[in-house]
């Protein structure tokens, strides 16, 4: 299991996945902090995030500064901005599921934020039962025995912070935390 744990984090690391740093560090912070038998074994482990901290810090403001104009970060806020003006144009309900690819919107693509293509998509009533759902499931992951209820918390909650900063929301990457949940 070792060997597999650095294999994982050389792939992380080569990736260089911003999201996926910042899932892992929410993750295993986590499960430290929440189950004793991991909290005793890996100590090590949070100063170990450290680094990662430190250098998904230097890569947002590399990639900020960098080709302002066509960089990650830019190309994503602008995403966003669209989507928000999106939003406007219907508040209450939204403008309906995969809404850019509708001609009317051929200039806005996928937000890269799952709270905004809510907004955007659902509108107010769907954000508040997507955040019911977000806090039931969070909750019952929570109140199940510390050995099966950390693992499926942990994949829950990185899956629901990697929405926040990437477009790969929908599709088939939802599926797979949702069913080591269940």
């Amino acid at each position: 299991s070792r060997v597999a744990k650095y294999v994982c984090f050389a792939g992380l690391l080569a990736s260089q996945s911003r999201q996926a740093v910042v899932a892992l560090i929410l993750a295993v912070s986590l499960a430290t902090l929440l189950n004793p038998d991991v909290r005793r074994r890996s100590k090590l482990v949070l100063l170990g995030c450290l680094p990662l901290v430190a250098g998904l810090y230097y890569s947002f403001t590399v990639a900020a500064r960098n080709n302002p104009k066509f960089n990650s970060v830019s190309i994503r806020v602008d995403q966003i901005n669209a989507a928000v003006h999106v939003w406007h144009l219907s508040p209450l309900l939204g403008e309906g599921m995969r809404f850019y690819n509708l001609p009317q919107y051929f200039s806005v693509t996928a937000p890269p934020n799952v709270l905004i293509d809510n907004l955007a998509s659902t509108g107010i009533v769907g954000s508040l039962a997507f955040f019911y759902l977000v806090f039931v499931t969070m909750r019952t992951m929570g109140r199940l025995p510390r050995v099966f209820g950390t693992l499926g918390l942990v994949i829950l909650l990185g899956h629901y912070v990697d929405g926040l900063f990437d477009i790969f929301w929908i599709g088939a990457n939802m599926i797979p935390p949702l069913v080591i949940v269940g």
